[in-house]
C-alpha cells in the first residue's frame, strides 16, 4: 500500500476534501500527485498530512511481519466465508480495527471487515467502506480485487439488486484468467453466483455454478454449505418442473439439517417442500410441511436469532392454501397469526406482507373493499417494483372476480396484464 494511497483512503474515510487537508502544508495539484502516486513527498509533508488525518504513522514492516499479519487476517476471512465456526462480534472488529498504525495490508483488512458486516446484514457500514475503496481498489493484488468485487456484488444482492450484483460477480469471474485464488473463496463466489442467477430466474446457470460449489463444499465435508447448494438445486429442478430431482437435493439438505440440528435449514427446507407439493396441487402435503416449518421457525423468531420475514412468507402461504380451498375459519387463525407478529417488528420493513394479509382479510369480509384496494394499493405497488410474481397473482385475481361479476371489459383488461406478466415468469414458479 503506497503511502499516497494511504492518504487519500483516510482523507475519504474522514470526508475530508483536497483542498481542506492540504491547506497551509501544499497546493491541492501537488497533494492530487501525491495520491496518484505520481511524485514522493518529503517526510515532513507525509507527517503533517498524518497529522490531519490522525494517523500515528505508515509502517513498513519487514516482509516475513506483513507476511505474518497477511495470513492472519486471511484466517479470519476464511472463517467468515466457510461459516464453520461461530465468530465473536467483538474480537473481529477489534482485530481488524483496534491499530491506528497503517500498514501495507490495511486494505485486506478493510475488505474483511466490509464482509464481516454484510454476513451481518449491516448493509450501511459495509457501504461505506466500499465507497471509500472504489477509487483505489485497481492498485491492489489480484486477491484484494476479487475480495472487493464480491463484497459489491453482495452489498447489491442483500439491497436487491440482483443485475448489478451479478455484474460485480461476472468482475470476479474475469480475474480468474490471470491469478490463482483459494478453493474456499472461488467456491463462495460460485454459490453467490448461482444464488444471484436464482434470483434472476436464470436457472441452468443457477444449478450450473451451484453445482460447481457443491464439488468443493463435498470434498472439504462442509456439510452445511453443501445443503446450501442443494437448496439452490432443488429450487432450480423445481422451476424446471423437475419434481424428481428437486426432492432429491431437498431430501439431502434436509438430512444434513436434521444431522445438525440446524433448524433454520429444517424450517426452510420444509418451506420449499411446502411449495413444491402445492405445484402438484398437493395440499394436504403442502399444509403439512408449511406448518412444519413454522413449528421449526418460530422459537427462532423468540430468541432473535432469525429472519422474520421468512417465518410471514410461511405465513402467507398457509392463508393462500387455506383460502383457496376454502377453509376460511383456518385462513382467518394464519392471518391474525401473521398480524401479531408483524405488530411485533416495527423496526422491519415488512409492508409488502401486511399487504398479502390485508388482501386476504377483505376477501373474506368484503369483497367490494377488496377490489378497491387490490386496484388502488395492492397492484400499484407491485408494478412500481416490477414484481412480476405478484403483479400476476393478483392480477388475475381481479379479473376472476370482475368475470364472476359479468364485468367483462375489466375483466380482460386484468387477464391481459396476467397473461403479459406471465411471459417473464417461469412456469410454475408461484401458488397460484
Amino acid at each position: 500500500m503506497r503511502v499516497g494511497d494511504v492518504i487519500k483512503y483516510e482523507r475519504i474515510k474522514l470526508q475530508v476534501t483536497q483542498e481542506e487537508l492540504c491547506k497551509d502544508i501544499c497546493s491541492v495539484s501537488y497533494l492530487s500527485k501525491i495520491e496518484n502516486g505520481a511524485t514522493t513527498p518529503s517526510n515532513e509533508i507525509i507527517e503533517l498530512l498524518f497529522h490531519k488525518l490522525n494517523i500515528d504513522f505508515f509502517q513498513v514492516n519487514d516482509e516475513k511481519s506483513e507476511n505474518d499479519r497477511r495470513l492472519s487476517l486471511i484466517h479470519i476471512y476464511q472463517d467468515l466465508i466457510e461459516k464453520k465456526k461461530n465468530i465473536d462480534e467483538g474480537t473481529v472488529i477489534a482485530e481488524l480495527t483496534g491499530f491506528k498504525t497503517v500498514t501495507q495490508n490495511k486494505i485486506l483488512s478493510e475488505l474483511i471487515l466490509a464482509r464481516f458486516y454484510l454476513s451481518k446484514k449491516k448493509t450501511d457500514e459495509a457501504d461505506q467502506i466500499i465507497m471509500k475503496l472504489e477509487t483505489i481498489i485497481d492498485n491492489y493484488y489480484s486477491h484484494e480485487k476479487f475480495i472487493f468485487y464480491k463484497n459489491k456484488g453482495l452489498l447489491y444482492y442483500l439491497n436487491g439488486d440482483y443485475r448489478m450484483a451479478l455484474n460485480n460477480f461476472q468482475c470476479c469471474l474475469t480475474l480468474l484468467s490471470s491469478a490463482k485464488f483459494p478453493g474456499w473463496d472461488l467456491a463462495d463466489l460460485y454459490f453467490q453466483v448461482a444464488l444471484t442467477n436464482g434470483r434472476l430466474q436464470k436457472v441452468q446457470e443457477s444449478i450450473e455454478f451451484a453445482s460447481k460449489a457443491l464439488v468443493y463444499y463435498d470434498k472439504d465435508y462442509n456439510y452445511l454449505r453443501s445443503a446450501d447448494c442443494q437448496m439452490i438445486l432443488g429450487i432450480s429442478y423445481q422451476r424446471l418442473e423437475n419434481y424428481e430431482f428437486a426432492i432429491k437435493s431437498y431430501s439431502l439438505a434436509l438430512k444434513i439439517g436434521e444431522t445438525f440440528q440446524n433448524y433454520n435449514l429444517m424450517s426452510a427446507i420444509n418451506h420449499n417442500l411446502g411449495y413444491l407439493k402445492s405445484l402438484e396441487s398437493d395440499y394436504e402435503v403442502a399444509k403439512i410441511h408449511f406448518k412444519k416449518s413454522l413449528k421449526l421457525r418460530e422459537p427462532l423468531i423468540k430468541e432473535g436469532v432469525d429472519d422474520i420475514k421468512k417465518l410471514l412468507n410461511t405465513i402467507h402461504s398457509l392463508i393462500q392454501l387455506h383460502y383457496k380451498e376454502g377453509n376460511i375459519t383456518e385462513a382467518q387463525i394464519y392471518i391474525e397469526k401473521g398480524e401479531k407478529y408483524l405488530s411485533s417488528c416495527k423496526n422491519v420493513n415488512n409492508y409488502e406482507h401486511q399487504l398479502h394479509y390485508n388482501v386476504y382479510k377483505k376477501l373474506i369480509i368484503d369483497e367490494e373493499d377488496s377490489i378497491r384496494y387490490l386496484e388502488d394499493h395492492v397492484l400499484p405497488y407491485f408494478i412500481e417494483r416490477s414484481n412480476s410474481r405478484y403483479i400476476y397473482k393478483y392480477s388475475k385475481l381481479l379479473a376472476e372476480i370482475f368475470e364472476t361479476e359479468r364485468k367483462y371489459k375489466k375483466s380482460v383488461y386484468f387477464y391481459k396484464l396476467a397473461n403479459h406478466t406471465a411471459q417473464s415468469l417461469i412456469p410454475k414458479t408461484y401458488i397460484e
